[in-house]
């Protein structure tokens, strides 16, 4: 008689890569998935490690839903609800060959002369690499192995940035239409999200996102997948408030001890 192959094992689908979306959504390297609301106005670091640096800025966050504005009495189709991020600073390579790319939601200061030429210029926010501003779409080569990419998609801007230590999108995301939200205040009702495509850690990483390189296990040896509120408990090594920065290419921030951890908790 003649066999049949054997079945084909079923393929699990790869998890997600580490990500930061929205009013900030974490996906960690272990895939963990937590929430940290932090405060509005705070810079936290999100990874660092050796060669890499990753910071960003904390605001309130909006969602669909009527709200009279307290101040105007106007009514809104959308309200205020926790916090996303607003902007996102890297620092990358070794200090001999560094560059600084920071991705925020405040407005360009080619705002005026790219109404002009609107689809030569990159939508969405501010882009400055090595604090010089970035604003036509199309790539910009760092050095010998490192660039940084502006594109427009078709409701968003992205910046993709393509280094030996990192290769991450970071999506600058306006307000959906249905919010009807005046042109002059598109900036302030919009966010970024953070999507890893490549990073090289170590178990030394530190950071809101950096720390799930170590996947921590509860009192009965349990992984921790998920936080225990909405700060990041049982994920993160230490409150919240020990991960502030100073500014967004704040290279300062310590790699991981035992030492950091007790001194901060």
């Amino acid at each position: 008689p003649t066999l049949s192959p054997p079945p084909s094992p079923t393929l699990s689908p790869p998890p997600p890569p580490p990500s930061v979306i929205s009013d900030p959504h974490f996906v960690g390297f272990h895939n963990q998935l937590y929430d940290v609301t932090g405060v509005a106005g705070q810079m936290y670091n999100l990874v660092v490690d050796n060669g890499v640096v990753v910071n960003s800025r904390f605001d309130t966050a909006y969602t669909t839903g009527l709200y009279i504005d307290p101040e105007t009495q106007e009514v809104q189709k959308f309200r205020p609800r926790g916090t996303w991020m607003t902007g996102l600073g890297l620092v990358v390579g070794p200090e001999s060959k560094q560059f600084t790319l920071a991705v925020s939601t405040e407005e360009s200061s080619f705002a005026e002369l790219c109404e002009l030429k609107p689809k030569e210029c990159f939508y969405g926010g501010s882009v400055l690499v090595d604090g010089i501003e970035s604003v036509h779409v199309g790539t910009t080569q760092i050095g010998d192995s490192a660039s940084v990419t502006l594109k427009n998609m078709k409701s968003f801007g992205r910046v993709s940035v393509v280094s030996p230590e990192i290769e991450a999108d970071i999506d600058l995301v306006p307000p959906p239409a249905e919010w009807e939200t005046l042109p002059e205040d598109v900036q302030k009702f919009s966010h970024v999200n953070l999507k890893l495509h490549h990073i090289a850690l170590s178990e030394a990483a530190n950071g809101i996102l950096g720390c799930t390189m170590r996947l921590k296990v509860d009192s009965e040896g349990r992984a921790i997948t998920s936080a225990y509120d909405k700060d990041g408990a049982g994920v993160l090594d230490a409150p919240v408030s020990a991960y502030k920065v100073a500014d967004l290419t704040d290279s300062s921030f310590p790699l991981y001890s035992e030492e950091w951890a007790n001194e901060v908790n």
